[in-house]
């Protein structure tokens, strides 16, 4: 075998998961002697040679934090940005923030953040993503590396099933979902919620899937005018609903008067659009900081025990859900 097997094809030899080889080989953090013997086999099989540098840099990390997420120009990360920049100056650390919307550009930029001794990383991992050994790592809104790494994120689930109870005006409603990417963790969960809500309310949901850009948000609309409007309309993005507010404009539907509409976070331009739009909003500034506290305990206190945070945001009811009649 070559002697450049990775640790994730460790870990698939000896059927672990990935954070579980890493602490096999590690010595940091439980595993079990029988599961610890197993992914040793697994590394002498595969002539699997450890990541010198990134243990090296355990010891000799600099000041800087990495953030990396899948689109800068994405005002969804901005405010998060914002209070991680501010709360990681005041831990003594400098952000660098890198835009990384696949695999490959995120193991790039993991490698370039290893070979400078970055402290750390704040990740919004993309689906497929694997995260470097020996150095300390919080999820930010997805969940795509697993259970191995902590995660803040807003309760996504118990937020759209409130959103979708905002628009229901009645049992046996139709309702289309345009939710985005159906791979992503984070549609996974809105996907349960607004399920969830329509199963208790008798409503029958339609899903979308496509891209999170304005782009996909006209198509999907174009799909759903084309099918017959439902009684509402739940978009799970800005850039998605501003495509679904494009193709509503040049389709002559109104909003609520021929469909109710729940959209997700709340950019400015949301309480402008006729009697403004019913919206849930997760708590951005409060996630930025439980990011940078989770990382910096990681950093500093690397034995402590680390578990999820999980945030809760808020509906704002305005018109687009009133029910006409």
């Amino acid at each position: 075998m070559s002697a450049k097997s990775s640790l994730k094809e460790v870990a698939e030899l000896a059927g672990v998961g990935y954070a579980t080889a890493s602490r096999a080989l590690s010595g940091k953090g439980y595993v079990s002697p029988q599961t610890r013997e197993k992914v040793q086999a697994a590394a002498k099989e595969l002539n699997y040679v450890p990541n010198q540098l990134a243990k090296a840099l355990r010891e000799h990390r600099s000041a800087l934090v990495g953030v990396i997420v899948p689109d800068l120009s994405n005002e969804y990360y901005s405010e998060s940005l914002q209070t991680i920049q501010q709360d990681l100056k005041a831990a003594g650390y400098q952000m660098l923030v890198a835009e990384a919307n696949s695999v490959q550009a995120q193991d790039v930029v993991m490698e370039s953040l290893i070979s400078i001794q970055a402290a750390g990383i704040i990740h919004v991992p993309v689906v497929g993503s694997i995260a470097p050994e020996g150095i300390p790592m919080v999820q930010l809104t997805r969940g795509e590396l697993g259970p191995g790494f902590p995660r803040v994120s807003c309760d996504d689930e118990a937020g759209f099933f409130q959103l979708t109870e905002s628009v229901l005006g009645g049992s046996g409603m139709n309702i289309a979902a345009l939710v985005g990417e159906e791979s992503l963790s984070t549609t996974q969960e809105r996907m349960r919620g607004i399920s969830h809500a329509a199963s208790i309310y008798g409503a029958e949901v339609t899903f979308h899937f496509g891209h999170y850009s304005v782009e996909s948000g006209e198509e999907m609309a174009q799909v759903v005018f084309n099918n017959g409007l439902p009684d509402a309309l739940i978009v799970a993005s800005p850039r998605l609903m501003a495509g679904v507010m494009r193709a509503f404009t040049r389709l002559n539907v109104r909003v609520p008067h021929d469909v109710v509409i729940g959209g997700y976070d709340d950019p400015e331009w949301y309480s402008f659009v006729g009697a403004g739009i019913t919206t849930f909003v997760p708590p951005h500034e409060e996630m930025g900081k439980e990011a940078v506290r989770l990382l910096v305990d990681l950093i500093e206190n690397p034995e402590l025990p680390t578990g999820d945070v999980v945030l809760q945001g808020q509906v704002i009811l305005r018109g687009s859900s009133t029910h006409s009649g």
